[in-house]
This record gives structure tokens, C-alpha cells and sequence, in this order.
């Protein structure tokens, strides 16, 4: 527990404690916060003041902190419950379990988290979210995967976290990812790609498991030239959020200073967090929000749980931040982006904004216009 430069231990007597900052209510944003002690004895000093508005009003005058076992800084009491009205925080919607289940191509077994589930504007701009696996594969000689097959208008962002995928596609690009890679490709006007089990993974067989998003693009860019982004774990900027190796990955937009790897036409923001239990952090929920949960348990604004395999949390659309904790071990992806507001025509593999346009799509890949792989 850490405040300013002092760090309490849970059940330590402090009786009255010089208050390192001159101003309380920059460690303390918002107007109210709630505290139930379940500590014994009680939080004595605290228990003088109902609220947090007299508290560290309290505090700005005698620049001193009295207590008998803790103090609650940055929403977080190890012993006690705390609920708070945080002016900027997002609020929980609800946990969504994954709808549709099913193959793509022979290579990848994958549980939907939108749009099978009905989540269509709330992700906005994101238009599909597949979890592949773990699935284990057993060796063969022959890889495994998706045969050739076309994209326009959009994008997919593949994030690999077990195992390997090659990928190849009608503008001259290829590519293999393995753990902590990231394969970003814009289709854009138009593009044929197929996506398989690497070579030498395939032979030796292993688990799989990975991400496939859709991005949706801007009218102003859906028939801009394909382009390709091979992104390598090494390349993606991991900003530590404490002592135990809990890291939150930079894949898209920013973070505590630190600019993703990868280019976007929108402002999007994807952290990949790899978390040890007790790690915890106020993270940026710009745009809509949502955090899947690949495994684990998370503590969510320090009130909800989202625990187990595959699961959604989603916000709502007003606020700047949220709040998260590992109880256990985590592994989750936040996504934030700004919705694209325009209209939203999507055919298989086509995203457009009109019924016209993808009927041209469909015209122009029969007519070999989105090129063949050789």
C-alpha cells in the first residue's frame, strides 16, 4: 500500500502520519468515496468522517493522515470494501460469455465474442473478436489453416499467444508470428490471403491459441492500397505496473507514454495484459471499451469480478477510465476505440457502408481484380 513515498503495511499501527503532498485531492480524485470497515479494530480515524469530501478536506488542513491499520489511495483498501463514484470512471455493463462456436478453415477452433453475441455498435469500430483455442494439434506434414479466400474494406489484426501462423497474400506480403507476435493486415480495396499453421510448428505439433480481430476502416480508406504490418514481440513496447514482471503490452495507441507499434487509421488502442496476481492498474477507456479475459480473474473497478476462460467485459460509453486487478494470474486484451460513425454494410468477407458496394466487391474479386496468390 503506497502513499506519496511512504509505504503501510496491512494492520500496522500509524496513529498520525505526515501527509507528503501539500493538496489530497490529487491522490484522491472524485467527490465521494464510501468505506465499510471490516477491519478490527476499526479504521478510527477514518470513522470520524462519513465521506471522503470531509476526509481529505480534513486532510488539507491539518496535512496529516489518521488511521489505525490502512489508507485507502488510488481506489484500492486491502482489507476493506470500498465502493466510489468516480466522475471518470466507466461503468460495468455487463460479462459476456462467447456466442458461436465453430471451425475456420481446419486450422483454427474458435469461441465468438462479437457479433454472434449481438455486440455490434458497442464495439464500434471493432466488428468481430474470434479466440482460437488452446486447441492442441497433433504433427502432420501438412499444415493446416485457411485456404485462399479475399477481404476488402477493413481490417484484421491476428495476436498470436501459443504456437505459430504463416501468412501470405495477393499483394506480395508474408509473414510467420509466433508467441507475442502480431499480424496486421489491411485489406483495404481488396486483398487474397490464406493464413496456416507454420511449416515447422505443423510438424511438430502443439497447442494453438490466438486472436483475430476485425477492425472496421473509414469510407476515406476502404479503397486504399492493402498494406501489411508484421509486428514482433520484440517491437512492441511492455511498460512494467510493478515490481513481480506484470506488464501491460503496447500493441496500438499509447500508454503511459509509450506509442504502440502498429499503424492505424483510427484512433484505437489495444493493451495486451500479461498480469501476476495483486497487479493493478488505472488503465485509459477512450471510445468504447471492452476487456476480454482470456484467463484468470480480474477486479473490476473494485467492485465486479470477471473470472475464468473467454469471457467480455463490457463499458459503457461514458468515461476516461477503469480500474483493474489480477486476483489471480491474467491474461487479458483492453480494447478501446472511437466508434466510426458511418453506415455498415458487411457480406462474409466484405465490410462496406452500402448494399452497391459490396456487390461490387463480390463483382471485382470473381473478376480476379484483388489478384491471386501464385
Amino acid at each position: 500500500m503506497q502513499l506519496g513515498t511512504y509505504e503501510y503495511k496491512t494492520g500496522e499501527h500509524l496513529g498520525a502520519v505526515p501527509f507528503p503532498n501539500s493538496d489530497f485531492r490529487s491522490e484522491m480524485p472524485g467527490s465521494r468515496k464510501q468505506i465499510e470497515s471490516q477491519s478490527t479494530p476499526p479504521l478510527a480515524g477514518l470513522s470520524k468522517f462519513p465521506n471522503y469530501e470531509k476526509f481529505y478536506h480534513c486532510c488539507n488542513e491539518t496535512k496529516s493522515v489518521f488511521l489505525d491499520t490502512l489508507i485507502l489511495i488510488h481506489g484500492k483498501i486491502e482489507t476493506d470494501k470500498v465502493t466510489a463514484d468516480m466522475p471518470n470512471q466507466k461503468a460495468l455493463l455487463k460479462i459476456v460469455d462467447p456466442g458461436a462456436s465453430y471451425w475456420v478453415g481446419n486450422g483454427f477452433h474458435v469461441r465468438n465474442l462479437f457479433p454472434s453475441t449481438g455486440l455490434e455498435a458497442e464495439v464500434n469500430p471493432f466488428l468481430l473478436l474470434d479466440y482460437a483455442g488452446p486447441t492442441s494439434f497433433p504433427p502432420t506434414a501438412l499444415p493446416q489453416g485457411v485456404e485462399e479466400h479475399p477481404h476488402r474494406g477493413f481490417e484484421t489484426v491476428t495476436i498470436c499467444y501459443q504456437g505459430a501462423v504463416a501468412h501470405r497474400d495477393s499483394s506480395g506480403n508474408a509473414g510467420i508470428i509466433g508467441p507475442g507476435d502480431v499480424q496486421w493486415m489491411t485489406a483495404a480495396s481488396g486483398v487474397v490471403h490464406e493464413e496456416k499453421h507454420e511449416a515447422e510448428f505443423a510438424r511438430r505439433g502443439g497447442v494453438l491459441e490466438m486472436i483475430q480481430l476485425w477492425v472496421n476502416l473509414p469510407r476515406v480508406h476502404k479503397m486504399d492500397p492493402p498494406r501489411y504490418q508484421t509486428i514482433l514481440s520484440r517491437a512492441i513496447p511492455a511498460v512494467p505496473v510493478d515490481d513481480s514482471g506484470s506488464v501491460v503490452r503496447v500493441i496500438a495507441g499509447q500508454f503511459q507514454g509509450r506509442l504502440g507499434a502498429a499503424q492505424t487509421f483510427s484512433p484505437i488502442q489495444l493493451l495486451d495484459l500479461h498480469w501476476k496476481a495483486g497487479a493493478m492498474a488505472d488503465l485509459p477507456a477512450d471510445g468504447n471499451t471492452s476487456v476480454f479475459l482470456l484467463k484468470g480473474a480480474l477486479l473490476i473497478n473494485g467492485t465486479e469480478t470477471c473470472r475464468g476462460e473467454a469471457k467480455l467485459a463490457l463499458f459503457s460509453s461514458a468515461g476516461s477510465t477503469i480500474t483493474l486487478e489480477a486476483l489471480e494470474d491474467s491474461t487479458a486484451l483492453v480494447l478501446n476505440g472511437q466508434p466510426i460513425d458511418e453506415p455498415v454494410a458487411r457480406q462474409g468477407p466484405f465490410v462496406m457502408n452500402t448494399r452497391h458496394e459490396l456487390m461490387q466487391a463480390v463483382e471485382d474479386y470473381r473478376a480476379g481484380k484483388m489478384g491471386h496468390l501464385a
